[in-house]
């Protein structure tokens, strides 16, 4: 399969360092001359080979890095995947299929990685590579990489897509199920403000004749009032500065690891994000074995694409483990990966010569588990937030009217 490239002449002939498949899957590398990395590509895919890393520097790592764009919208990521993969199964080669879906994602990020991407491509880069570079999430760049190892890009792309669907589907899940909870809340935002603002500055005029007789809690909320009226301005400035640096930070590549670390702090979250890490863990691991590739490159690709330090750590302990003998079950055992029902399952695989059934088996117990666990927090969440509302503006309601009895009293 050609993946595409561009000449470069003048330049002197450089040493490079590669790695790199041949068509029936078996890796290889070595060095070769050339002008640059483009045309060492170009040399070796003369020569029937895949390269996925290339170094000019004699440790064959992948050249450039990526440019930290704004992440990947899922929904584009899905649809770009989807046009994909009807493109390259139906064989149209991969420089002009990305050529033809670039339009199809107009202004967008899925638009500026397809376009780096294309430009890679074009330059002699392999698929995964090429991926890299132009920012796709990593997970999405291991499944390509291991499909370099067989040639079949086109279920790689499907692979992506199918994946993308499912994680999309749980978030719009999660959106939907969060929708009615946030709408409380900016209800009670603005029924705070409205107090603050509108209905207890009417009464700062009665309860000024007599503020040493009012309640304690009345006078606070006077004081809050008063302080929010008077710093107005500078709230709003703070509010709209906030909006902005979360809308940016939203839209940095450091959004998906924030998340994952607010998941983690809600009550039960550890746990979501574990099982939605240990699902995804087990599908790519499933994934790059069904497509041939040898189960310690497999464990290194997934490390690779793990985006959570922790399990990042715990993985390359396992794939040291599983070339030193020791069962891949044993080995995510010992290390924390897996445990309970989703080891048990693993080690069936492995009995009974079933693991990539098992495998896809233990992940779909995994995200089962941890749609569960959301849908659990989500049903306590919402009552959690209405009774909180409810304390809030019952207890600013509460305060003017004990300030009111209170002057009642006096005055009879």
């Amino acid at each position: 399969m050609r993946w595409g490239g561009s000449s470069g002449l003048g330049a002197p002939m450089a040493e490079f360092s590669y790695r790199a498949y041949r068509d029936n899957g078996a890796a290889t590398e070595g060095r070769i001359s050339a002008r640059d990395p483009a045309s060492a590509r170009r040399a070796l895919r003369a020569q029937g080979l895949h390269p996925s890393l290339i170094d000019a520097a004699g440790s064959a790592a992948a050249p450039g890095n990526a440019v930290a764009l704004a992440p990947v919208k899922l929904a584009h990521l899905a649809f770009w995947a989807a046009r994909m993969t009807a493109l390259v199964t139906g064989g149209v080669e991969l420089d002009r299929a990305l050529e033809i879906t670039v339009p199809e994602t107009p202004k967008t990020a899925m638009d500026r990685a397809a376009r780096r991407m294309q430009s890679a491509v074009r330059d002699g880069a392999g698929p995964a590579e090429a991926a890299r570079l132009a920012g796709l999430p990593a997970s999405a760049v291991g499944v390509l990489r291991a499909a370099e190892a067989t040639g079949d890009i086109g279920a790689a792309f499907g692979a992506i897509e199918a994946s993308t669907a499912a994680a999309l589907a749980r978030r719009r899940a999660i959106i939907n199920a969060l929708t009615y909870p946030i709408l409380l809340v900016f209800i009670a935002i603005g029924a705070f403000a409205f107090m603050l603002l509108v209905i207890i500055p009417r009464f700062e005029p009665i309860f000024a004749r007599a503020l040493s007789e009012i309640p304690l809690t009345t006078q606070r909320v006077l004081a809050l009032s008063g302080w929010v009226r008077a710093e107005a301005p500078l709230i709003l400035t703070f509010l709209a500065a906030a909006s902005v640096l979360l809308l940016l930070v939203l839209r940095s590549p450091l959004a998906g690891r924030l998340r994952a670390a607010a998941v983690r702090v809600l009550p039960g979250g550890a746990g979501i994000s574990a099982a939605l890490i240990q699902g995804r863990i087990l599908n790519q691991l499933a994934g790059f074995l069904a497509a041939g590739v040898t189960l310690p490159d497999a464990l290194a690709l997934v490390r690779n694409a793990m985006d959570d330090p922790r399990f990042a750590d715990r993985l390359a302990k396992v794939a040291e483990a599983v070339q030193t003998g020791t069962l891949l079950s044993d080995a995510l055992r010992d290390h924390a990966v897996l445990e309970g029902e989703l080891l048990s399952l693993v080690r069936a695989g492995e009995e009974s010569g079933a693991l990539v059934a098992m495998l896809r088996l233990a992940a779909q117990s995994a995200d089962s588990r941890a749609d569960t666990a959301i849908k659990r927090l989500l049903v306590v969440l919402e009552p959690v937030l209405i009774l909180l509302i409810g304390v809030i503006i019952g207890g600013m309601i509460l305060s003017i009217f004990q300030a009111v009895l209170s002057i009642n009293d006096v005055v009879i």
